[in-house]
């Protein structure tokens, strides 16, 4: 029996809607069907989060969604390709900032620094210095004799200036009596003073400064110059207070200050209170 074209189209039609009615029940009906790996992914929601699931999981139905149980919590389980919009998405932790997935933990304080210990200032020592007699003398003069006050001062103490010791005399417990030579005093400055045992290291004091000062200069200039006939030298003296020109000869004496010799390069003038021998060298300031 041949077939008309109608019958031809008529036949082309049941067999697609055939074809059609199988591929729709194998889509959506079919139980067994199971996405393959390549096109579908397995993901769980955790806190928010997806995660991929293990090989080992079961796997839903396509465009289903069941409950799955880990460690006795159930999750969500979907099976719709992951969208790649949720991959980009930050969540805000709680109590964070929004801006990051991670939360850091708070930063351990720094300790305060420990406070230093105090040093205790050391005692005091057994031997105590309260004052000297005289307090200061003048440099390169005389010798003289150095008293020293204190309290609890042995009976073989002795006295030391910078260091070095010098014939002592002990009076008593509360003072003992030195004598300095001249030379030890040649030079302006503070000399350390203290007392020491000669046998009993232990026994020592403090400390006291000797002041030794400059001795006053002479309060002139040598400005001039003149020799008459028969030798005689008369300088000419300025006075540094009120400019005053003042006339001496060799022997003369201004106040406290004797004229010992006269050349054309300089006078020599003593300081007769002290005994302290000082040069005035020439100025040429008065022409």
């Amino acid at each position: 029996m041949a077939l008309t074209p109608d019958n031809k189209k008529q036949l082309f039609a049941g067999a697609l809607v055939a074809v059609l009615a199988v591929i729709v029940y194998f889509q959506f009906f079919a139980g067994d069907d199971r996405p393959s790996p390549a096109t579908a992914r397995t993901t769980q929601i955790k806190n928010g989060i997806p995660i991929p699931l293990s090989p080992a999981s079961p796997t839903p139905k396509a465009g289903s969604a069941t409950l799955a149980r880990t460690q006795g919590k159930e999750l969500a389980v979907i099976t719709d390709p992951l969208p790649l919009e949720l991959l980009s998405v930050r969540l805000r932790p709680e109590g964070g900032t929004g801006r990051n997935i991670f939360i850091y933990p708070t930063p351990t304080p720094t300790p305060a620094p420990k406070p230093t210990p105090t040093i205790p200032p050391p005692p005091p020592p057994p031997v105590l210095i309260s004052g000297l007699n005289p307090s200061g003398v003048i440099a390169r003069t005389a010798d003289f004799n150095l008293t020293v006050l204190g309290a609890k001062i042995p009976a073989d103490a002795k006295v030391f200036i910078n260091g070095r010791d010098y014939p002592t005399a002990f009076i008593n417990e509360t003072q003992v009596r030195a004598s300095v030579t001249a030379a030890t005093i040649r030079a302006a400055g503070n000399m350390r003073v203290e007392i020491k045992s000669v046998s009993d290291p232990a026994m020592f004091s403090n400390g006291l400064n000797l002041n030794v000062a400059e001795p006053p200069a002479p309060p002139f200039l040598y400005v001039a110059l003149s020799i008459d006939k028969k030798g005689v030298h008369t300088a000419v003296l300025k006075s540094q207070a009120d400019g005053q020109l003042i006339n001496v000869h060799q022997g003369d004496t201004i106040d406290r200050w004797r004229i010992l010799a006269i050349s054309g390069d300089k006078i020599d003038i003593l300081d007769i209170n002290y005994n302290i021998p000082h040069a005035l060298n020439f100025t040429g300031e008065g022409g």
